[in-house]
């Protein structure tokens, strides 16, 4: 399994309208992929991090080559929401654990 965290600068003031789009934009584009085994949203008042965890390399070089993915991209980087500095890094998950009450903890919105 793969963790890949994509961290951003968060625009002034756009915490919520990033939290609106995480949730009805970016949260149905990630369940639609395959190998996506899961995503969270996380951001203070200056910076976003989205963390995802994945199957396979494969499958992460799949869901960034569709147009869906793209789609996504393009609307973030117009919306204003986000600033210029960002990088992704990916790392290979050797062990860890969740607990099973983290779930409701992740629905509510």
């Amino acid at each position: 399994m793969l963790i890949r965290i994509w961290k951003v600068a968060l625009a002034a003031g756009q915490g919520a309208a990033l939290e609106h789009f995480a949730h009805t934009i970016s949260l149905p584009m990630f369940r639609r992929h395959t190998g996506c085994l899961g995503v969270f949203f996380n951001r203070d008042e200056q910076t976003c991090v989205t963390v995802t965890l994945w199957r396979s390399e494969a499958d992460i070089a799949a869901m960034e080559a569709t147009d869906d993915y793209q789609s996504v991209v393009a609307q973030i980087e117009q919306s204003g929401i986000l600033g210029d500095d960002h990088h992704t890094e990916l790392y290979t998950v050797y062990g860890g654990f969740v607990s099973p009450a983290l779930s409701p903890q992740l629905t509510q919105e």
